[in-house]
């Protein structure tokens, strides 16, 4: 028995985009699910040539039509829809999502003009308007669509959106930007852009290119298999695509928005899933990698536990081991293990060494601290002046009890020797709770924060003591947020924070410098917050020119 939708669907919202129902994250993975043996393999696809007002495609019919046929003989029973106008878009993926059933696994595939206006993604149908307000007016705003199928409570959902293909369209519209924004996808949902975020997917490598397939569907469905993870079916054909990309002087790297939190593969029934990415090109070779993610801060009355680093720090592990890193990992480490874990690592001579840590901090006696899960003995409760909850620190004891509950970044790199090492600070500055209903991976209240600005770096040190070329440290710290800002952790119902998926997404790109790389995951997070959230960067100027990631 088909389920009867929650929210049914109305055409002006969902094709106008003019409201979305705001159920992301709200629904997947509950203990309502029932076993893989009950799951129903539902796919929409969708591909547009023929548009009526602006430049037509050559391959998004035929590349929808090949991923259909894929998914169809893997047991999908697919809806697909070519070549159709605003009306009939709506009317397909209404016979769709009316016939969803709970505990569907869902596969979305979209092939067509792509636009975002304002941070928005919108889907072209064929008769879309050439400029303006009627433009938006006649296009499918990509998050409605995702909010919708959340509703319908399905086991898991992969959508790939293979849109801004090729050129930018010769349209006028205020706010737009190149290519697609950064999507923030609902719980349990893997999201695929066939082209990174601000980027275009190429249809053909030149004139004597002939395959009947764009760049990303070629590779998609020679990596696709019913029982690999989708992950690995994804980043395999991410490196194809950028290679070959980058083979005619063009890049273009799919963008992943992983919010599944679990081994998804195209065939939901099979268990367990398959490996496929054992021979994955070594980006990062001679390269020690420490992540640590915090959760548990049971003991401070002021500081709640976190949802994601976790899930966040076992991701990174495997994107980092992928590209050929020697990755150790600490979950609710003391103090004692975290700064050991530098010094030992530190201690191999690598070439290079990422810290990535995941947890609460702030800024404290004008410098940057992460707590850690131990003892409260350094910490008491106290009122402060606006009303909020915030901690006393006694600084001097901290410095002196490795049993504390705080470490600097500072001390951090002294571990290093302040030399080839680069911080990935996914905490922040202060705290709060938003109305969004996103946790926030706040430290402490104002009133006990010292100058936020003026002498942030006192526990960073001076990144950069040398003169002259060559001599100075290859040292970076990036913070997953600006002053007066917050460091989200995720949505309900996500597993990943906007600067963990960001991450994720800027390692897939080899030969980008220590700038390039903080540029990237602070486009992709403001996208992902609303322009809320803004990662900064603090380095000497040589470094901003040192290559994070070697192009194999």
């Amino acid at each position: 028995m088909s389920l009867v939708p929650p929210f049914p669907i109305d055409r002006r919202n969902f094709i106008s985009g003019a409201a979305v129902t705001g159920l992301a994250g709200g629904w997947a993975h509950s203990g309502l699910l029932a076993s893989p043996a009950a799951t129903k393999l539902a796919a929409f696809v969708v591909g547009v040539d023929k548009y009526q007002h602006i430049r037509p495609l050559e391959r998004a019919v035929a590349d929808a039509r090949s991923i259909a046929a894929k998914v169809e003989s893997f047991g999908y029973q697919v809806q697909l829809a070519e070549n159709v106008d605003a009306d009939g878009l709506f009317r397909s993926f209404d016979t769709f999502y009316s016939n969803l059933e709970p505990n569907s696994a869902v596969f979305i595939y979209m092939a067509a003009h792509g636009i975002q206006s304002a941070g928005t993604n919108f889907i072209l149908p064929a008769d879309v308007a050439k400029d303006g307000d009627a433009l938006l007016e006649s296009s499918v705003q990509t998050g409605y669509l995702l909010d919708q199928i959340a509703s319908t409570r399905p086991r898991q959902a992969i959508v790939i959106l293979d849109a801004c293909r090729d050129e930018p369209l010769e349209i006028q519209l205020n706010g737009r930007a190149n290519g697609f924004a950064s999507t923030n996808a609902p719980g349990g949902f893997y999201v695929t852009y066939s082209a990174g975020a601000g980027q275009y997917a190429i249809d053909h490598l030149g004139d004597e290119d002939k395959h009947p397939n764009g760049l990303f569907v070629r590779h998609l469905i020679d990596q696709m298999a019913p029982d690999v993870l989708i992950d690995d079916v994804i980043k395999s054909t991410r490196e194809a695509v950028l290679a070959d990309a980058q083979s005619i002087g063009r890049n273009q790297c799919p963008a992943i928005y992983d919010q599944a939190g679990r081994d998804v593969r195209l065939d939901a029934k099979k268990a367990p899933a398959r490996r496929k990415r054992q021979n994955r090109k070594a980006g990062l070779a001679d390269t020690g990698v420490l992540v640590v993610g915090i959760e548990k801060y049971d003991e401070f009355s002021s500081l709640v536990s976190l949802a994601t680093p976790h899930s966040d720090a076992q991701r990174l592990t495997a994107d980092f081991e992928e590209l050929g890193a020697n990755v150790t990992t600490l979950l609710d480490p003391s103090r004692g293990e975290l700064l050991a874990s530098c010094k030992e690592m530190a201690s191999r001579g690598h070439e290079r060494n990422f810290v990535y840590l995941a947890g609460m901090g702030g800024l404290i006696d004008r410098g940057a601290w992460l707590f850690l899960q131990g003892s409260s003995a350094a910490a008491s409760q106290k009122k402060g002046e606006a009303g909020t909850r915030g901690l006393a620190i006694n600084l001097k004891q901290s410095k002196r009890n490795d049993d504390l509950t705080m470490v600097a970044m500072g001390e951090i790199l002294d571990a290093f020797d302040m030399k080839n090492v680069h911080l990935l600070c996914d905490f922040c500055l202060e705290d709060a709770q938003l109305q969004s209903g996103w946790q926030t991976r706040f430290g402490l209240s104002p009133d006990v924060l010292s100058n936020r600005i003026t002498g942030v770096l006192d526990n960073i040190r001076a990144l950069g003591q040398g003169e002259g070329p060559g001599n100075y440290p290859q040292c970076s710290v990036l913070f997953a947020a600006s002053y007066y800002q917050f460091a989200m952790d995720a949505a309900p119902g996500q597993q990943r924070s906007p600067f963990a998926i960001a991450l994720t997404n800027a390692l897939g790109q080899p030969g980008l410098t220590v700038e390039q790389f903080a540029n990237y995951i602070r486009r992709e997070v403001e996208d992902l917050t609303d322009r809320y959230q803004s990662p900064m960067l603090f380095c000497e100027k040589p470094t901003q020119d040192v290559v994070l990631i070697d192009t194999v």
